[in-house]
């Protein structure tokens, strides 16, 4: 994972040093020392802004139950103040979008999707070798049965990555066993 602005400061701080010390300026270790700083400084405040994110989801909107199991919050590209973030909550996965604004977080919930994870369903996958194999890494794991001339398959995807049930790196769809 590539943090373009991370990557710029220390950079920057770099390029600035390096062509200060190749002119013999005395102070051709500012530049780099002053990108360390504001590099920790970005990397405290994106953590902190992570875990209010984290927090303010895995509480829900007023009254949420079942409580959050896992959460997982994600950084959106160039706005630094957002986050998407996924709860396990009950009977599937709740992806919300919250925002810091002056000290302030707003949650507003996007979607819902089922898990579709009876116990039944999960066993009949794992007792696949390409279901374990997804299923080691798979962190936030959703389940879907397949239907007429593919009754004998089970779609698997992540919900970090996948919503549908199209074939790719983030979902599988393997041959189950009879029950």
């Amino acid at each position: 994972i590539v943090d373009l602005f991370l990557v710029g400061v220390l950079a920057a701080g770099w390029v600035v040093s390096r062509l200060a010390r190749r002119a013999g300026r005395g102070w051709s270790a500012v530049p780099v020392r002053a990108a360390l700083v504001v590099a920790v400084a970005y990397i405290g405040a994106m953590r902190w802004i992570g875990v209010q994110a984290r927090d303010a989801a895995a509480a829900g909107p007023a009254g949420a139950d079942p409580p959050a199991r896992d959460v997982m919050a994600a950084p959106q590209p160039l706005a630094w103040r957002v986050r998407d973030v996924l709860v396990r909550r009950g009977d599937g996965y709740d992806w919300s979008r919250v925002t810091w604004s002056g000290g302030r977080v707003t949650l507003v919930p996007q979607s819902h999707q089922p898990a579709g994870a009876d116990s039944a369903t999960v066993a009949r996958v794992r007792a696949t070798p390409d279901g374990r194999k997804f299923l080691r890494w798979s962190r936030f794991p959703y389940f879907v049965p397949g239907t007429g001339a593919d009754s004998g398959t089970t779609f698997v995807g992540d919900a970090r990555y996948s919503s549908g049930t199209e074939e790719s790196w983030a979902g599988i769809r393997v041959r189950t066993p009879r029950e």
